[in-house]
């Protein structure tokens, strides 16, 4: 701090220690918004990916189904 005020003076010094202290909370508040916007799509993501896996197992088990009971009546 005191290269800073040597260099700059004493009013751009302290006024970039002031926005320096102002954006450690705002950090914190901005990453909790996004870590649970976050949160949230996942659950999104989960739901969907369930969902398709459901559809491509019941397909798969249909087409399994059909080949074992065309040769079986014949």
């Amino acid at each position: 701090m005191a290269l800073l005020v040597r260099i700059m003076h004493f009013a751009p010094a302290m006024a970039g220690l002031v926005v320096t202290v102002i954006m450690i909370p705002m950090s914190t508040f901005i990453g909790k918004a996004l870590g649970k916007a976050r949160r949230e799509m996942v659950k999104q993501t989960d739901a969907r990916v369930k969902l398709a896996t459901e559809i491509i197992t019941g397909a798969f088990s249909g087409v399994v189904q059909c080949a074992w009971m065309l040769p079986m009546s014949v």
